[in-house]
């Protein structure tokens, strides 16, 4: 690669193919689809993965940030009119739907709190590489939270870069938390919005704390109990962002 002027990585149909559906963070593929996602950024260079066919591997491979795809999801060869009136739409949908497949068990290491309301809090990026760095923060929403990380929405366009240190600073129960992470998932919700998955790098008193907060809610929630000192931002998510602008 230092000799030659490549642009483009390309992953063959194999390796999507072999993605399983129910535990695909887990399978063989899936650890080397990630790993080529992954040199593609620190190369900058656009990644293409052939021959998806199921709606499972699209989300899989959105979530990593991958740029193209190739297969029959969306659609198969099609004649020169048809082709002409799917320009002329301008859209077109996936084929498949998602599959619907019972877990056998939880996959899940840490019991996932759901807030009853969104959970206002802010971002910033803390490092990048390795190096320090310092920036504002983003106003963003947390949709659930466990021992392992946070779910949150946002209008930012983030990469999933394991590189990058981010840090997030919300109150729970009159308990400030500054909680440091790095992004594993991304997902497109509508109007611009996306939401993010977050896995946590904290120490174990930084666990103990968060695990007693997530203890207290738990009870508060089964009892049907309002969680006390803790602001929620109840309502549109949409209209949260947009009053931020």
């Amino acid at each position: 690669m230092q000799h030659f002027d490549l642009d483009t990585i390309k992953i063959d149909q194999s390796f999507i193919r072999n993605m399983g559906f129910v535990n695909k963070d887990n399978t063989k593929e899936s650890t080397i689809v990630s790993s080529f996602l992954h040199l593609a950024k620190g190369l900058n260079m656009k990644i293409v993965a052939e021959g998806v066919e199921e709606y499972e591997q699209l989300e899989f491979l959105k979530q990593k940030d991958c740029n193209l795809i190739q297969g029959y999801l969306f659609s198969k060869p099609v004649t020169i009119d048809k082709f002409e009136q799917i320009m002329e739409t301008g859209y077109l949908k996936p084929n498949k739907r998602r599959n619907y497949i019972k877990p056998e068990k939880e996959r899940r290491k840490y019991f996932r709190f759901i807030f009853p309301d969104h959970l206002p809090a802010k971002m910033n990026i803390t490092e990048v590489s390795k190096q320090k760095v310092s920036m504002g923060y983003a106003d963003i929403l947390i949709d659930n939270i466990s021992l392992g990380g946070i779910r949150f929405l946002s209008t930012l366009r983030l990469p999933i870069n394991t590189h990058i240190k981010l840090n997030f600073h919300f109150k729970l129960m009159n308990e400030s938390f500054d909680l440091n992470g790095t992004l594993v998932y991304k997902n497109d919700e509508k109007a611009e919005l996306f939401s993010y998955g977050v896995s946590f790098h904290i120490t174990e008193g930084e666990r103990d704390k968060l695990a007693e907060v997530i203890n207290k809610m738990t009870v508060l929630k089964r009892q049907n109990v309002k969680i006390p000192d803790t602001v929620f931002i109840e309502g549109s998510s949409f209209a949260f962002f947009r009053k931020q602008v």
